[in-house]
């Protein structure tokens, strides 16, 4: 398992996200993007919680300060913080040059990206991008 830049957070090998909550998470014309909550079982992240956060900056770029706030609540909960959710309003489900981007400034951090032809789960590992695996329950 692998440690993002913040030691204390741990980033699964695997994503399981449900069903039901995936539905939730579906491009509507335009970016949307949340964090993704939940807790790690070995090497697995189950998501039990997607908050959408309000716009960012650009075309795709979280506030920090409102992606902050989600982790600090989602702690107070007692959910660990897994990573993020993006939509793409077109295209397979993977990481587009600025993705990668900023995928490298929290390494281990999962990134869930939803389009209209399925899902798919990434990380910045190791110098590279890296699928996991999704597992939707």
């Amino acid at each position: 398992m692998d440690h993002a830049v913040i030691a204390y957070h741990r980033h699964p090998a695997r994503i399981v996200v449900p069903e039901a909550l995936l539905r939730l998470i579906r491009p509507g014309g335009k970016e949307e993007a949340g964090v993704l909550l939940g807790r790690v079982e070995g090497e697995s992240g189950v998501v039990e919680e997607a908050w959408r956060l309000a716009e960012g900056v650009g075309s795709f770029r979280l506030n920090p300060v409102e992606w902050m706030r989600a982790v600090l609540r989602g702690e107070e909960m007692g959910l660990e913080y897994l990573g993020i959710y993006h939509t793409h309003p077109g295209g397979p489900p993977r990481p587009s040059p600025l993705d990668v981007r900023y995928m490298m400034e929290c390494p281990g951090e999962v990134w869930l990206i939803v389009t209209g032809e399925g899902a798919a789960a990434w990380t910045w590992v190791g110098g590279g991008v890296k699928q996991l695996e999704l597992h939707v329950a």
